[in-house]
């Protein structure tokens, strides 16, 4: 009977190669796997060699996969997901009796709309709760939520290379803007264009994150190739610190300042950046069972983004 797969194949030459993809670095999945580096690469050139072809290649921004590499992990990642599952399930590891458990994955720059008041009202509702939120960018959650360590994730449209094994369920839409200090020089101004900002320092989000790419599209569409002088971050408490001790500007989500903008805490500039608009949603693992408190938890945030539309 021909074998369904190759037995040389082992869960340490799976697991090496899922978490150099996620991490990039040999040595940044050593540390997540607490094994040495020359493990990883041992593994990472069994793989090579039994496969008959390299997995990554060597760029600036560190180990990418090869074409070959990314087919292997559209399926080796749901497959290490399920299989944590399957275990947990038989290990009665899932979910302690009578709590009920759910990990959250939200991108810091939609942290502040929906998933807080949805955390508290699935808290008020019920005694035992137990809610694991994680903050990150949209390629780590996502790695997070195909490998079943997290339940689901909050956040932006994914690019659709990302959403391999995924499903996306948009909740709301909102643009990007900018914003300032209400003592800023162009605070006050009408009919401002993207070119009155270069004169400033600009705060924008982290490379290779979905609402920088709408900021880069947009400051592109303007004519503004060049940025002088550029805080890059994904941090809203030191944008806004920033933002309020000088004369900077800030391109952020709406729905990051909507309070702030509400108690004119900070101003919103005369700029038209409705090309930024995106969609905000929920990004799940597809065709895999949900437990019954995520489920309460993402009822709880359709429940609030719908509140937040209507506002």
């Amino acid at each position: 009977m021909t074998s369904l797969y190759d037995p040389r194949i082992k869960m340490r030459h799976l697991q090496a190669f899922a978490s150099v993809a996620r991490q990039q670095t040999v040595q940044g999945a050593a540390d997540t796997l607490s094994l040495t580096a020359s493990a990883i690469s041992k593994a990472l050139s069994e793989l090579e060699t039994i496969i008959g072809k390299p997995m990554f290649k060597r760029t600036r921004k560190g180990l990418m996969t090869t074409a070959e590499g990314e087919q292997l992990l559209r399926h080796v990642l749901p497959a290490l997901g399920l299989l944590r599952d399957g275990l947990n399930l038989a290990a009665g590891r899932q979910q302690k009796a009578g709590v009920y458990q759910v990990r959250i994955g939200v991108l810091p720059t939609t942290a502040a709309a929906v998933a807080p008041l949805a955390v508290q009202k699935l808290q008020s509702g019920y005694e035992r709760v137990e809610i694991k939120v994680i903050a990150g960018t949209n390629m780590e959650l996502l790695y997070l939520l195909r490998e079943g360590e997290l339940d689901m994730v909050v956040g932006r449209l994914p690019d659709p290379t990302l959403m391999f094994g995924l499903s996306f369920e948009s909740l709301y839409s909102e643009p990007i803007i900018v914003l300032a200090a209400p003592s800023h020089p162009l605070a006050t101004r009408q009919d401002l264009t993207a070119n009155d900002l270069l004169a400033y320092p600009m705060v924008i989000p982290l490379p290779h994150t979905a609402v920088r790419e709408a900021v880069d599209t947009f400051c592109l569409a303007s004519g503004l190739t060049s940025l002088p002088r550029v805080i890059e971050t994904l941090s809203d408490s030191f944008a806004r610190s920033l933002v309020l001790s000088s004369d900077a500007v800030w391109f952020s989500p709406w729905g990051t300042v909507k309070r702030d903008l509400g108690a004119k805490v900070l101003m919103r500039l005369d700029i038209n950046t409705q090309s930024t608009t995106g969609s905000i949603g929920l990004s799940l693992r597809a065709g895999v069972e949900i437990s019954q408190s995520a489920q309460l938890m993402i009822d709880a945030i359709r429940t609030q983004a719908r509140l937040w539309r209507e506002s």
